[in-house]
């Protein structure tokens, strides 16, 4: 009865042994998938820090041509508003040697 009960232990123990080994045999099997899903990754955070500096040069370009444009718009104004004011400057002289002061 004592050896009916250890074969069976030991049938059972070989049966998990069989199952641990088929578990360990395919987690050996995945190692080379994973060491090359790591090389991706590494490779892909490398790939997203270039984007991410070439991005942050773009919107800082762009920060500069906004500031450039409405600085440009700002001459312009500034530029129309001298054409005015020296268009009523030579009027107002043409007025006075004209001595039309209704102009």
């Amino acid at each position: 009865e004592k050896s009916v009960a250890s074969a069976s232990a030991l049938r059972t123990l070989v049966t998990q042994g069989e199952a641990l080994q088929a578990r360990v045999q395919g987690k050996r099997t995945l190692r080379p998938f994973i060491a090359e899903m790591y090389s991706e990754g590494e490779a892909l955070e490398r790939k997203l820090a270039d984007s991410s500096t070439v991005v942050q040069l773009v919107v800082e370009n762009v920060r500069r041509l906004d500031l450039a444009q409405a600085n440009t718009r700002k001459a312009l104004e500034r530029a129309e508003g001298i054409v005015g004011l020296k268009a009523t400057v030579d009027g107002v002289a043409s007025a006075i040697v004209e001595e039309d002061w209704e102009k």
